[in-house]
């Protein structure tokens, strides 16, 4: 599945998309989320999705997401957020085709995968308040049944931000899983830094973790450094869209990574806000936005190495596409070589002909600009 979406993104997904009308957007979106909540709902059980009484219901609502995700794809502005609608788009191909072949069990994993889509879409950009739809969306008593790391996954896809930052609290104070805690602190960090610009709240948040007894050395460690910086970004809070503050994060990260001095994630987490906000304002020139597009590829690709989505791979290309001649372009690129290099090594065969191709067409751009 994954390498079937980098095949994707390497081909088409830089495709300029056209303009949109912002009413038939939002109508749009609208059956986006009615279509999940259906399959949402079906899914929470394993026989869900299998029970003859619901097959057209669930079949329909597979059908519209993936006609309202083409919809949105061809006409969304902006090349990742047109990308997470492609990729959308195909999880809903596939959902439909699990459920008309009766291979329920993989339809079922396919709409829990499609969630990383919407929280993706939705943990890209700022957004102080919770969606107003979001209530509406799964009844509390479906919400509380979930597990934990469940239940704040769901509450970032539907847009419940408040509610997953809760949910996520009590899934940091709870576990001992090491992996657990790992995946829980960095969506955390992502929704309280990234979306709502509450460094505050995450720094209160990871005190009283820090403070409270039986917690292991390393983990105490890692907290009390994430705390430092948080500190930092709250007492002098940067500008948005700061492109000079969000180079210095990331400069500072890696030297912190390369060093294995404190830990760089709140940094990074933090960068990929200005990145992203230096980025939606269109301002600066090329070889600026192309930097931006390489520390956001970089960024993406130390917060969350293993993705299922290749965002970290987007924002490299883009990098390489925008200014070719550029050093940018040439750190995006080799960086891009071993992001591919690291996924194809952890799967059955070799690098798939198509990616290669690309790569060295890659290469051809990067050497000769003009």
């Amino acid at each position: 599945m994954r390498a079937l979406l980098v095949t994707a993104l390497l081909a088409a997904a830089l495709v300029p998309a056209a303009a949109y009308d912002v009413a038939g957007m939002r109508d749009a979106m609208h059956s986006v989320f009615s279509s999940m909540r259906v399959l949402l709902e079906r899914s929470a059980t394993l026989d869900g999705l299998a029970e003859p009484q619901d097959e057209r219901a669930v079949l329909a609502a597979a059908q519209d997401l993936a006609d309202q995700a083409a919809i949105i794809s061809e006409h969304v502005p902006r090349d990742e957020v047109s990308f997470l609608a492609s990729s959308l788009d195909r999880y809903a191909t596939w959902i439909r085709r699990s459920l008309e072949w009766r291979r329920h069990e993989a339809a079922r994993r396919l709409v829990h995968d499609a969630v990383e889509v919407c929280i993706a879409c939705h943990t890209r950009v700022p957004s102080r308040r919770d969606s107003p739809l979001a209530r509406d969306f799964l009844d509390t008593g479906q919400m509380e049944g979930l597990p934990a790391e469940d239940r704040a996954r769901l509450q970032v896809a539907t847009r419940r931000f408040d509610d997953a930052l809760h949910t996520l609290e009590g899934l940091l104070a709870g576990t001992r899983d090491p992996d657990t805690f790992e995946r829980a602190a960095r969506e955390y960090l992502v929704v309280a830094l990234r979306v709502k610009g509450d460094p505050r709240r995450a720094r209160q948040a990871f005190s009283q973790l820090a403070a409270g007894g039986g917690v292991e050395d390393a983990r105490r460690r890692r907290l009390e450094s994430w705390v430092g910086a948080l500190q930092r970004l709250e007492i002098d809070p940067p500008v948005a869209g700061d492109l000079d503050t969000a180079r210095a994060l990331v400069r500072e990260a890696e030297t912190r990574r390369d060093a294995a001095v404190g830990d760089p994630l709140v940094l990074q987490v933090a960068a990929s806000r200005l990145l992203y906000e230096y980025l939606d304002r269109g301002e600066g020139s090329v070889v600026e936005g192309a930097e931006a597009y390489y520390l956001l590829g970089l960024t993406h690709y130390r917060i969350e190495p293993g993705a299922p989505l290749p965002r970290a791979e987007l924002f490299l290309e883009k990098a390489v596409r925008t200014a070719p001649g550029s050093e940018h372009a040439r750190r995006a690129l080799a960086l891009l070589r071993v992001k591919l290099t690291e996924q194809y090594a952890a799967a059955p065969g070799a690098m798939p002909p198509e990616i290669v191709d690309h790569l060295r067409l890659l290469q051809e751009l990067v050497e000769s600009p003009g």
